[in-house]
């Protein structure tokens, strides 16, 4: 089972499935995020700046 679903039992029992769903997915988008190592790339993807011409992010 994963961390997400015992979270979701503990806290909210039997809530709309598809509701959960939709936390779940955003949970693990968030997740996705804080995995990344290269700070720049997080901030390009939070904010949307993905025309960002630096040195660092040209092969993004």
């Amino acid at each position: 089972m994963s961390t997400f679903k015992k979270l979701k039992n503990f806290f909210f029992g039997d809530w709309q499935e598809v509701y959960i769903t939709t936390l779940e997915n955003e949970f693990n988008r968030v997740i996705g995020l804080l995995d990344q190592n290269d700070i720049k790339y997080k901030y390009k993807i939070l904010t949307g700046h993905k025309n960002d011409r630096t040195k660092n992010s040209i092969n993004y």
